[in-house]
C-alpha cells in the first residue's frame, strides 16, 4: 500500500494515514515536484530530510528524488528548484512506499499584495438549478487555497472575486446535496473567467 503526501503552496503536507507496522520498519520514499496546473517540474533540489533527532537523510536521495531504507518517523523536508523558491514541510514517513508530492506557486502568487497582478476573476452561472439557496466551493488541488461563494437564487449565479492561477475542483451544494462537481483550470492574468454549468439534479 502506498502514502501519498500534498505539499501544497504553504508547504503543508497532507497524508493519507497507514496503520504503523510493529518494530523497526524502514520505507522507499519518492519526491516530485509540479506546478500549480500539476504539470512535472525538474531539477528538484532536495536541500534537506531531518529526523526528529536532527540528524540529515537528504545525500539518500538519488538524482530522480527517491531514497530507500529512510527509517519510520517524522521528517521535515527542505526543497527547492533552480526557477522556485524554498519551500520547508513536514512528512511523516509511515508506510513502506511513501510518495511526496510538492506543488510549488510562482514566485509572485506568494507575496500576497502582489496576487491581483496574476489572480483572474472568476464568476458563474448554474443552468438548471432550482431557485433556493446554494453554495459553491473552489478547492486547489495542488494549492492549499479555497474560495466560497454564495450562489443567487434568483439568477443561479455565483462569483469567487479574484482567484490565484491553479488547477481547482469546483463543488456546489443546495439542501446539503452535491448539484455541481468539477474540474476547474485558471490561467493567470486573463480576463474574467465565467464558469457555465447544469445542475445535477436530485433525481437524476
Amino acid at each position: 500500500m502506498k502514502v501519498f503526501y500534498l505539499m501544497a503552496a504553504l508547504c503543508i503536507a497532507l497524508a493519507h494515514a497507514q496503520e504503523r507496522p510493529m518494530g523497526s520498519a524502514t520505507a522507499t520514499v519518492h519526491i516530485v515536484a509540479v506546478s500549480v496546473y500539476g504539470n512535472p517540474i525538474s531539477p528538484l533540489w532536495i536541500d534537506g530530510f531531518k529526523d526528529a533527532n536532527g540528524k540529515e537523510w537528504a545525500n539518500k536521495f538519488r538524482d530522480d528524488g527517491t531514497a530507500s531504507a529512510i527509517p519510520y518517523g517524522e521528517y521535515e523536508l527542505e526543497a527547492g528548484s533552480s526557477t522556485l523558491p524554498f519551500c520547508r514541510a513536514k512528512v511523516q514517513v509511515n508506510g513502506p512506499d511513501v510518495w511526496v508530492t510538492a506543488a510549488f506557486e510562482p514566485p509572485l502568487i506568494e507575496e500576497v499584495g502582489l496576487r491581483h497582478a496574476v489572480a483572474t476573476l472568476v464568476s458563474g452561472h448554474i443552468d438548471g438549478m432550482p431557485r433556493t439557496a446554494a453554495h459553491c466551493v473552489l478547492s486547489g488541488v495542488y494549492l492549499d487555497l479555497r474560495y466560497e461563494t454564495e450562489v443567487a437564487p434568483a439568477t443561479a449565479a455565483f462569483s469567487f472575486g479574484e482567484v490565484v492561477p491553479g488547477t481547482y475542483t469546483l463543488a456546489c451544494l443546495q439542501n446539503r446535496k452535491i448539484i455541481l462537481l468539477q474540474p476547474v483550470k485558471v490561467e493567470g492574468g486573463q480576463p474574467p473567467m465565467e464558469i457555465k454549468v447544469g445542475a445535477r439534479l436530485a433525481s437524476e
